[in-house]
């Protein structure tokens, strides 16, 4: 914010330099500030520099919030309908308990003391959901390749990453509902670390897996059809010797 901040002042000392737009990420009930960077030169006393705050909502009218007039009576936010907001002393729009439907443009116009407009500048407000915390899901395929599913049960506009032992997977397998699906390359064990980050917060989980899951009942299965196998066999060989034997005993003249 700073940055920006610097950068609206630097076009306000340049003649005709155009206002910037800036954009505000903030979290489902948070309070946040949006500044007055604009110096007003009379503030006070009979005449001052009157300013503005409108907000205008994606597909909806421009409305006006609060301000200050050319006779300086401070007009506050009616707070009738959303959002519910404050002026501050110093002409900063205080925005408290911000929901998703306080999103959109929020622009301060301000006005030299003959009544010519001087500045405007516009605030676009994205409110988000924060993440919570994340779900990891650690199973493997047909092949033995390992697949790590890194999903949030909330969040909007979220980015995941996993890293496995020390590599940072940067390539989706497939998605699947809310989360992501990330192959895992390396070799047992595995330390996976998950986080799943938006504009607003961040979450990271961290789990070890030693083997696949199911690797002891794959590998005992392997070995019952193993002795089966044998079994099998034995038995088939046992046959075969009944059946030689009896033929002998049938037939006198063979040695």
């Amino acid at each position: 914010m700073k940055s920006i901040q610097l950068l609206v002042h630097i076009s306000l000392l340049i003649p005709g330099a155009v206002a910037l737009v800036h954009d505000i990420f903030a979290a489902s009930g948070e309070k946040i500030v949006i500044p007055l960077d604009t110096r007003l030169e009379h503030t006070s006393g009979i005449l001052c520099n009157r300013f503005v705050w409108t907000f205008k909502r994606p597909r909806h009218f421009l409305r006006q919030l609060a301000g200050v007039d050319d006779y300086c009576n401070k007009r506050d936010c009616s707070n009738e309908m959303r959002p519910h907001c404050s002026l501050s002393s110093n002409g900063s729009l205080q925005v408290h308990h911000v929901e998703p439907d306080d999103g959109g443009q929020y622009i301060i116009t301000t006005y030299h003391i003959n009544r010519a407009k001087s500045t405007e500048d516009t605030f676009n407000l994205h409110v988000l959901d924060a993440v919570s915390k994340p779900v990891i899901g650690f199973s493997c395929v047909s092949e033995g390749q390992p697949v790590v599913l890194c999903r949030a049960e909330k969040g909007t506009n979220v980015s995941t990453s996993i890293i496995a032992n020390g590599e940072l997977l940067l390539e989706k397998a497939a998605s699947e509902g809310e989360g992501q699906l990330f192959k895992v390359s390396s070799s047992a064990p595995w330390n996976i670390s998950c986080s799943i980050t938006n504009k607003v917060s961040q979450e990271t989980i961290n789990a070890a897996y030693s083997m696949c899951p199911g690797a002891h009942s794959w590998t005992l299965r392997v070995f019952c059809k193993v002795l089966l196998f044998l079994q099998y066999n034995v038995l088939l060989i046992s046959l075969i010797c009944d059946v030689i034997t009896s033929n002998r005993m049938g037939d006198p003249e063979k040695p």
